[in-house]
Order: C-alpha cells, then sequence, then structure tokens
C-alpha cells in the first residue's frame, strides 16, 4: 500500500480497503505432532488415535500456499493468527495451529519484521484472535513479551481513537504494527497491544456461497465505524464434505470450497464497491484471482 495517494493515505485506515489473508499461517501444517485443540473433540480424537487420516486433515486445513514473507510480499496486510501453547513440544512453546500445529509463533512473527524492516513505510495488522491451551496470564504474558522482543514496542502504534490513525499518522511516529490479541483486555497501556474491541470479525460458518454473501453484506450495512471490520470471505467445511473428500483423490479445502470462494468474493467485492463500504477483507488461498490488487484498487474509488 505504499504507493497509494496522499488524498488516501490521510484516511483512517477504518476508512481503507485492506486485504488480509485468513488462517494466514496455514500455509504449513505438521502431520508427525497430534492435533491441536482448535477442532472438536471428535476430529482431535480421529487424528490422535488414526495417525493417517492426518493426512486427510491436513488436506482440509491448509489455507495458504504462501508463506507470511510471501504474502505480504503480495500484498496482504492483514495477518489472522491462531496460536496455541505446543503441548506435545517442550522445545517450542508457541505454535500456530490450525487443526494442526504449524510452525513456531516467533518465526511467524520474525519473517513479519524481516519485511517491515526491508519496507520501513509499510504496515501490517497482526490479529491474534484465538489462543488456545493457555495457562492464563502466564502464557498470554510470554507472547506479549515475544511481540516487544522480535519487533521491539517502539514499532507498536499505541491503542487510540481510530479516527486518527492514518497512514500518514503510523509513517511520521515509525509505526509499522498494530497488533491485536484476545484476553488482553487489560493490558493496552503499558504493552501497546490492542484488545479484541476495537475489531468486528462476523464470522458467516457456512459452506455455500448463497448464504455467505446475504450475511456478511448485512453485518457491512450495521458496522461500527470505531472500530475495525474484517469481511470473511470463506467458506467453512462441513464433516460430510470432508467425508465426501475421502472418496475423491486428491480433495482438498482449496479444490472443494475455497477456490470457488475467493473467486466469487473478488466478484463480489467489485460487484458491490459502489453500495458498500469495505474495511478488511480476508480470504484463503490469497495468490489467487488478483485478490490483493482489487482489494487495494477499491481505495482509488
Amino acid at each position: 500500500m505504499l504507493r497509494l495517494p496522499p488524498n488516501v493515505t490521510c484516511r483512517s485506515i477504518r476508512d481503507l480497503k485492506i486485504p488480509g489473508s485468513h488462517d494466514s499461517a496455514a500455509f504449513e501444517l505438521f502431520i508427525d505432532m497430534k492435533c491441536a485443540t482448535d477442532n472438536s473433540s471428535a476430529v482431535q480424537f480421529i487424528g490422535n488415535h488414526i495417525p493417517p487420516s492426518r493426512h486427510i486433515i491436513r488436506r482440509w486445513a491448509i489455507t495458504q500456499h504462501h508463506t507470511i514473507k510471501e504474502q505480504l510480499n503480495l500484498g496482504i496486510r492483514y495477518l489472522d493468527l491462531r496460536v496455541s501453547r505446543s503441548v506435545y513440544d517442550n522445545q517450542v512453546p508457541y505454535r500456530m495451529v490450525h487443526t494442526l500445529f504449524g510452525r513456531p509463533l516467533e518465526q511467524i512473527f520474525e519473517s513479519v519484521r524481516d519485511f517491515l524492516d526491508e519496507n520501513l513505510n509499510e504496515f501490517v495488522i497482526l490479529d491474534i484472535n484465538h489462543v488456545y491451551s493457555m495457562r492464563g496470564d502466564l502464557d498470554i504474558d510470554s507472547i506479549i513479551a515475544l511481540v516487544h522482543d522480535v519487533f521491539g514496542k517502539w514499532r507498536l502504534c499505541p491503542p487510540q481513537d481510530l479516527s486518527a490513525v492514518s497512514l500518514d499518522y503510523l509513517r511520521e511516529n515509525k509505526y509499522q504494527l498494530i497488533v491485536l490479541m484476545s484476553e488482553c483486555d487489560w493490558k493496552e497501556e503499558d504493552t501497546r497491544i490492542w484488545c479484541q474491541d476495537w475489531i468486528r470479525s462476523p464470522y458467516a460458518n457456512t459452506n455455500k456461497l448463497r448464504r455467505l454473501f446475504p450475511y456478511i453484506e448485512t453485518h457491512l450495512r450495521h458496522a461500527c465505524h470505531t472500530r475495525l471490520h474484517v469481511t470473511q470471505g470463506i467458506l467453512t467445511p462441513r464433516l460430510w464434505d470432508i467425508v465426501k473428500g475421502v472418496f475423491a483423490r486428491g480433495s482438498t479445502l482449496e479444490s472443494r470450497l475455497a477456490d470457488q470462494c475467493t473467486k466469487a468474493t473478488v466478484d463480489w467485492i467489485q460487484r458491490k464497491q459502489e453500495e458498500l463500504e469495505y474495511n478488511i477483507v480476508i480470504c484463503d488461498f490469497v495468490e489467487k484471482y488478483n485478490y490483493c490488487d482489487t482489494v487495494v484498487a477499491l481505495n482509488y474509488k
């Protein structure tokens, strides 16, 4: 978003159109570890007691092809992060999760830092919106400390009225990150971590396109302009989708649901741009259908 004109960079980030990725770190998931605790007990039981089933689980849990840094280079500026304590791994305290465990959280942070070091006028929103298997303040404080250690506290924009936070403001103050995190409502002032009250991300929880877009349109029309608003252009598989996929060679989340959804979302945001005020949009497999450029181009309308 470096090349946006001055009449756009002076706007609140709430009024910008920002491309994001859904389950941003689910580009690599490991089948040699037990299932994470972010899914149903049934899925965990199957995955933990029938190890070969993890191959199928992974096919339906992968949501991105590109690494974090590659996504940022594509134009993604909002990262949707799910984190769990590494209950089966004493060497790595926290890992990314999406049904299975992924890369260490510290590696993800380091990828973002490397991108920001190479692009000093860019910014990224990190939304740590789901945390699992945490031991209360002990783990939350440890993750916040990791944020500060990897990025430096100076790089974090402190929580404040969003109307004052523009790209110009961020650049003038050398802020490159807005970090949101669940379960840290009382820690904002000292940590520069934004709590989840600053963002809304309505979740349709459907596997049908015909239900997805009416749902997100309704929430966009009633969105609060004092909070960031995420439009989730995603479909969620049901167990039956996965069971059917077992008998279809090469069946994956991408082939069955995500590819068509990303394409439909790109078409939809272009078609509805005159009547709906988008903010952050997220999709799976963000390299497809000119998704990032399409969202950024809405800032010129």
